[in-house]
């Protein structure tokens, strides 16, 4: 019955459009109440699902919508996520898609933001969610003769004029994307738990926000991925607490939190919300780095200072640094962390092409400097006697 309705809308719609009356055609009846009517009998009732179906308000729409939206977080597809399914303005391509309103977006911010928003938030959301290429085949999306649409999709079936499949497969892949929506929901749901946890930890210091943005902004070098960066982020937010004295649990500062705070520092960065709104404390720290970089360079490094197990170098194991006996030498005996040991040689590989002379003064300042540009941290070594 699907597939014989949705093949009935592409095959028809665009000659309605062109040639036919809007009041009263069959086709406002099938897309407003036929296919949504037999959606709600197939949907899970187990949830709270408000499905709507439009061929536009007065006049045709571009692109025709049946939208499948959770009522704990959106009534309406101008806003918030939801599943759609939504028919291309050229008549030829039916997509089931799980994604974003745009209207509220481009009244806040601007058609050209709003699709850079978008974008940002759909390929934000695809890991978390879970999304698999079944689910996103093309890696160039989808194409409805809507930029929005396009821009803001998460998740996708496509299905083509002539070719529509059986129902059992139309429900099966609606039930795969409504399973992505329900976990974009949970994750909602942890969201607000994380912040309400968050509630009871110490306000984010200036400190503690350089570490983030320094992390953000490695992040979109794209050398490992984001959750490499948000560990580490951790990691140093808890052994700062630590040296001030500050008790810690589990959850203070935790990954889940920080890979939350990292969407405030997306937002801040870009100067549009993504996933989450930016802090104050966020937008400052930004607007300090792109305007006052002599400012910032010394705000990060007391930052990794404070954050620093033993104040010589976060990376060190201050555990395995021994003082010499000959007071002449003072070389600690330092145990390299893997990920230390992977910045040093992508240096080596990156600015070293020719070789590395340890005697040589000029290559270790230039070794230092480039440790440096790519980690934010001084190192301090002896001078080559």
């Amino acid at each position: 019955m699907l597939s014989e309705l949705f093949d009935f809308v592409l095959n028809n719609y665009i000659m309605a459009k062109n040639a036919q009356a809007f009041a009263g055609h069959p086709l406002g009846e099938c897309v407003r109440s036929t296919i949504p009517g037999i959606l709600r009998l197939s949907a899970d009732s187990d949830q709270n699902y408000i499905i709507k179906g439009s061929v536009g308000q007065g006049n045709w729409a571009t692109v025709p919508w049946i939208a499948v939206m959770n009522g704990e977080i959106t009534t309406t597809t101008q806003h918030g996520v939801y599943v759609v399914y939504l028919f291309s303005s050229d008549g030829k391509t039916l997509y089931l898609t799980l994604n974003q309103g745009c209207t509220d977006l481009i009244a806040q911010h601007g058609s050209k933001q709003a699709l850079i928003q978008l974008a940002e938030t759909a390929n934000y959301l695809k890991t978390p969610l879970g999304v698999t290429p079944q689910y996103f085949p093309s890696a160039s999306g989808i194409k409805t003769g809507n930029a929005y649409y396009d821009a803001g999709c998460i998740a996708f079936a496509e299905y083509n004029k002539g070719s529509i499949p059986n129902d059992d497969v139309l429900l099966a892949d609606l039930k795969a994307i409504c399973g992505f929506y329900d976990k974009y929901v949970d994750l909602g749901k942890t969201q607000t738990a994380i912040t309400n946890n968050s509630s009871k930890q110490p306000r984010w210091n200036k400190y503690e926000a350089a570490l983030l943005l320094s992390a953000y902004l490695e992040s979109k070098k794209g050398f490992y991925p984001e959750s490499y960066y948000i560990q580490s982020v951790s990691d140093e937010l808890r052994q700062m607490a630590t040296n001030q004295g500050i008790a810690i649990d589990e959850a203070y500062r935790n990954v889940a939190g920080i890979t939350f705070q990292m969407k405030s520092m997306a937002s801040a960065f870009s100067g549009s919300t993504i996933v989450k709104q930016a802090s104050k404390l966020f937008s400052d720290v930004v607007e300090l780095y792109r305007n006052n970089q002599s400012e910032w360079v010394a705000l990060l490094r007391e930052a990794k200072e404070l954050a620093s197990p033993s104040g010589i170098d976060m990376l060190h194991n201050v555990s395995e640094v021994k003082a010499m006996d000959n007071e002449t030498e003072k070389i600690p005996n330092v145990a390299m962390t893997a990920t230390q040991i992977k910045v040093y040689l992508k240096i080596l590989e990156k600015d070293f092409s020719d070789g590395f002379n340890l005697e040589s003064a000029a290559d270790l300042q230039k070794f230092k400097d480039c440790y440096y540009e790519q980690r934010g941290i001084f190192l301090r070594s002896e001078a080559p006697q």
